[in-house]
């Protein structure tokens, strides 16, 4: 997976490294309780359970940038969470089991 030189600097003084990420999942929506609508800039928080996923990632030692690609078990698991918070992130759509909701004020 290095390439033979840096994207941001061109540099060869790069490493392929083990990573752990943590991808967090949280999205707003308009408030839809009627009992607090008199304040229409409020918000719900709509969090879902992070996404912890283990790419090889390459970092150059010089500038810093780095890369990783993900395999396709952690990209399928991340675009179906990506699909479930834009879902529940809708107005008036349940969180469901594992999320929580939260409200914001604007």
């Amino acid at each position: 997976m290095t390439d033979p030189a840096c994207k941001e600097c061109a540099s060869t003084n790069q490493r392929e490294l083990q990573a752990t990420v943590d991808i967090p999942f949280t999205a707003l929506r308009p408030l839809t309780d009627p009992a607090v609508s008199m304040f229409p800039d409020q918000m719900e928080v709509v969090c879902l359970d992070p996404v912890f996923i283990c790419p090889k990632v390459v970092v150059c030692l010089d500038c810093g940038f780095t890369k990783f690609i993900l395999q396709e078990p952690d990209l399928r698991l991340v675009g179906d969470r990506c699909a479930e918070l834009a879902a529940k992130s809708q107005a008036g759509s349940p969180v469901g089991d594992h999320g929580f909701v939260g409200i914001v004020s604007g």
